[in-house]
């Protein structure tokens, strides 16, 4: 499943012949449905949202970002202090993965939602909470 996703991503992001300003993976096994949600925004405003549920085929659709809004994405992207956030060492036995990457930069993060605040994952967190929102997902990453 997650093969097919994968190629999905590559002809999507051929067909729009831009660069990925923004990739975000969002997983929890014990969501039912859209258990792995996988969001990638262009330099073009293009985001391509790959939503996957168990036994089910991945679903894949297209939502068109303004561009001021990608700008603002990258500006914001830019502000995060990447090293610190990918020192978070917090765990947990259930919870999501959130992996990121913007450019050469990338992080995995267990539940940044959980006390992102003392962890230090505010930025990041309001950021994920952004690409979701202009993706048309709400918050948690589920489609509205």
């Amino acid at each position: 499943m997650k093969y097919l996703a994968t190629i999905a991503f590559f002809l999507m992001v051929g067909l729009a012949k831009a660069e990925p300003v923004v990739s975000l993976e969002y997983f929890n096994i014990l969501r039912i449905p859209n258990h792995r949600v996988h969001v990638i925004v262009s330099s073009e405003g293009a985001s391509t949202v790959i939503t996957e549920s168990k036994g089910k085929q991945p679903v894949t659709r297209t939502v068109q970002i303004p561009f001021d809004q990608v700008e603002r994405l990258k500006r914001d992207l830019d502000r995060i202090d990447w090293k610190a956030i990918s020192g978070d060492e917090t765990k947990g036995a259930d919870g999501t993965v959130a992996r990121i990457s913007y450019g050469h930069k990338s992080a995995s993060l267990w539940s940044p939602d959980y006390k992102s605040r003392e962890r230090g994952l505010s930025g990041i967190q309001n950021v994920t909470e952004r690409v979701f929102h202009l993706s048309g997902l709400d918050k948690a990453g589920m489609p509205r």
